[in-house]
């Protein structure tokens, strides 16, 4: 699998890093980069959406989307999903708005 990742962020770690920048600034002009970054093919990718599974009394409720799921007797235990079916949030317990990975 390919990583992602910001431009943005690239382009500040190199004007953040002065020995990429004294390298690349030797052998390279620095527009000469910024052009070479920025035109650089992007992905086209979505942001991971994170929840956690929430038990109330007889259900399990996704915190991401709402959605509840009856807890029943012999039929699957949504609880061990990773994702929720409704809306595709990764159950990894991280909440939405905080630092992520």
């Amino acid at each position: 699998m390919s990583d992602l990742i910001s431009r943005e962020a690239l382009l500040d770690y190199i004007d953040s890093t002065n020995e990429i920048k004294d390298w690349c600034l030797n052998r390279y002009s620095a527009d000469w980069i910024y052009s070479f970054v920025k035109s650089a093919p992007a992905v086209d990718a979505a942001p991971v959406v994170h929840g956690r599974w929430e038990r109330k009394r007889s259900n399990v409720y996704c915190t991401a989307c709402g959605k509840g799921y009856r807890i029943t007797n012999g039929g699957p235990n949504v609880m061990t999903f990773v994702y929720c079916p409704m809306c595709g949030a990764r159950m990894d317990g991280k909440e939405d708005g905080a630092d992520h990975e």
